[in-house]
């Protein structure tokens, strides 16, 4: 039984001793990272470690790159930056009026003028309110249209990078990139530039207050400024990597989590249930741990800051006060005075709180151009071709291939799939039988060699246009969490209600569809959860038939059938796909006997070819599998006998 993981607190512990009070530490815990173990058929984790050699890019870098992608929307950010110097000017009135009314209005006692000015003063408020309303709508919503296409183009990618890429990342993991990185990835042009441009102003008006009021007691408050600037930026620069795998962390509990609920029956079939929910609580308590760690620092930084603020303050004062007193300072101007220094500190503030954002807006701003990054090795060429159909043969030309980490999968495959023929691919598992497929379908390309399309490379075909010919049904069924009639059209969007009926009878899912309370607008839940096994599977047969493909791959796409119901929809399918192409993936032979060709793989490589009467002949390799398979068929009968009750022993008898 797997080993449930140690406790939070004492994770915790360990990290801090191994990566340090700001995490940035290089330790045991990278070497430990836990890597999901690789499925069969497609590039173990070992690929993962060419990752850990790239070298990381420089904030710079980053930063110069994110605003070349807004470009294109220079005009509106300038216009926000406009409205954000206005609303400063406008804000800096205030302070300005109260010396202006406690040094010459109150002293001259005219309260018409005072009434006057403070009608002024109330316009410019109402004013400054509006345009900051405005500001902060149009903000709002130029934010949001960067989330927007930030989201479309890293869907967009999703689509078309490599299988194997898209495989790493795992379901929770691109939500998480799509939801969590792209949402934070605005905010980083928000305390990267509108929040810093902001303060940056506030900053130059108040301190150009400040000299004019009193430039001895300025010069005090900027070299406590500096050292406030210079500590802020070195903690929480340093504190940028420990974000970054923060977010990391984050992302792959999503993945976890995805991952344990998509297979909740094998948890609770095997009772694991307790050490899931506690290796859940384990991590999150452990991530939450070091969010608080990360928040303590900050916050620590922030106290400090405050109660030295607290005690320049009271400094002023003392001093200002005591220039009033001697006549050397005026009442209004050691208000003003005053009112200024927070337009020194609160920009400080300000930089704090947007250096803070920042990490974590930079380490998702980080993840998604990693993510765009991701090389499209399945393209179009720059030369590619319209294919409309298939009117000869599908030829293997000593294919090759190996997935990125080098395991080979296929070496020197040689095979013609006539048009209209039905070829059979049977073999032991992990033979490389799903692989042939998935080159067919070109979800992968293959390492040496090529596969032709009446003569043609099919990577000098149009992607699109390729596939368009081909429909595929997998052992492991996939439908949405939609109606019946979405799931079965969904090859064919625009097919009539007449058009899916069709095809639902001749996959035989017609009869138990009909009996559903809402029919074909019956939602069938995520994954086809409200089905059996072999309804789910005859729906997907319903959804490849329904395009009406030129060339069908079966993957043990009847495994799930009862043998009445395979052989309804094996002898319609025979008469469906008169003059198409066939590939078929069976495990059972039986299913198979009928077929033009039949190939037989072991370890990547084309054993025997030909007939099921000529391979039995030959009595090699398909002859082998075969007797097997009739072994295993013969009837038998357990006879169970009296006795002992705690270990009855069983008899088989033949």
């Amino acid at each position: 039984m797997p080993k449930e993981k140690e406790g939070s607190r004492k994770r915790y512990r360990t990290f801090i001793k191994e990566k340090g009070l700001f995490g940035d530490k290089d330790g045991p815990e990278d070497e430990k990272k836990e890597v999901p173990p690789a499925d069969k058929g497609k590039p173990d984790a070992a690929a993962d470690d060419k990752n850990k050699d790239k070298p990381k890019k420089p904030i710079k870098a980053t930063l110069m790159r994110y605003f070349a992608e807004l470009k294109m929307r220079r005009s509106r950010i300038a216009f926000i930056l406009v409205m954000i110097l206005v609303n400063t000017l406008l804000q800096a009135v205030m302070p300005w009026s109260g010396k202006f009314i406690i040094d010459n209005i109150l002293s001259s006692r005219d309260f018409g003028v005072l009434v006057a000015f403070c009608v002024v003063l109330l316009c410019v408020g109402v004013s400054n309110v509006s345009l900051n309303f405005l500001q902060d709508y149009i903000i709002n919503t130029f934010l949001g249209t960067i989330v927007t296409n930030i989201k479309r183009k890293m869907m967009q990618h999703l689509q078309v990078m490599p299988l194997e890429k898209v495989q790493e990342l795992k379901v929770g993991g691109i939500i998480s990139r799509l939801q969590n990185d792209a949402e934070r990835m605005s905010a980083l042009l928000q305390m990267g530039l509108f929040s810093p441009f902001r303060a940056i102003l506030m900053l130059t008006v108040g301190l150009g207050s400040l000299f004019f009021l009193n430039w001895r007691l300025t010069l005090v408050c900027l070299a406590f400024a500096a050292v406030v600037v210079i500590a802020a930026y070195f903690i929480f620069n340093t504190m940028r990597r420990f974000h970054k795998k923060l977010r990391e962390e984050v992302s792959t509990l999503t993945a976890r989590l995805s991952e344990t609920f998509s297979g909740i029956q094998v948890v609770r079939a095997f009772r694991r249930e307790r050490s899931e929910s506690f290796n859940f609580v384990v991590d999150n308590q452990f991530i939450y741990r070091k969010y608080l760690h990360g928040m303590s620092i900050s916050m620590v930084v922030h106290r400090v800051i405050w109660v030295m603020y607290w005690c320049l303050l009271v400094a002023v004062y003392l001093y200002g006060g005591y220039h009033v007193i001697t006549n050397k300072m005026s009442i209004g101007g050691l208000v003003v005075f005053i009112s200024f220094i927070d337009w020194l500190f609160q920009p400080i503030f300000m930089i704090m709180s947007s250096f803070a954002e920042m990490q974590v807006s930079l380490a998702c701003v980080e993840h998604v151009f990693e993510l765009l990054d991701e090389p499209l090795t399945i393209k179009d060429a720059s030369d590619a071709k319209s294919v409309n159909g298939i009117t000869r043969d599908i030829v293997f030309d000593k294919v090759e291939f190996a997935y990125p980490n080098g395991t080979k999968a296929i070496s020197g495959f040689d095979l013609t799939i006539p048009r209209g023929s039905i070829t059979a691919l049977v073999g032991p598992s992990g033979a490389g039988k799903s692989t042939i497929t998935n080159l067919v379908m070109r979800f992968y390309d293959v390492t040496g060699g090529r596969i032709l399309i009446d003569g043609e490379d099919i990577r000098s075909c149009k992607l699109g246009d390729y596939r368009g010919l081909s429909s595929l049904v997998l052992q492991d069924t996939f439908l949405f969490d939609g109606t019946v009639i979405d799931n079965i059209a969904y090859g064919k969007p625009d097919a009539t209600l007449e058009e899916v009926i069709a095809a639902a009878k001749t996959a035989h899912c017609h009869e138990f569809v009909d009996s559903l309370e809402k029919k074909y607008e019956t939602v069938i839940g995520e994954r086809g959860v409200k089905l059996s096994g072999g309804q789910r599977q005859r729906l997907a047969l319903a959804r490849a038939i329904l395009t009406d493909p030129e060339l069908l791959i079966l993957d043990e796409a009847t495994s799930n059938l009862d043998s009445e119901s395979e052989e309804l929809i094996q002898d319609a399918m025979k008469k469906i796909f008169v003059g198409r192409t066939i590939i078929v993936i069976a495990h059972r032979l039986s299913t198979v006997m009928d077929a033009d060709n039949i190939v037989v793989i072991d370890k990547g490589l084309k054993v025997e070819e030909g007939t099921h009467r000529k391979l039995l002949q030959r009595k090699g390799r398909y002859h082998k599998l075969y007797m097997t398979q009739m072994k295993k068929t013969t009837p038998t009968v357990l006879r169970w006998d009296d006795g002992d009750k705690q270990a009855a022993e069983a008899k088989v008898v033949s």
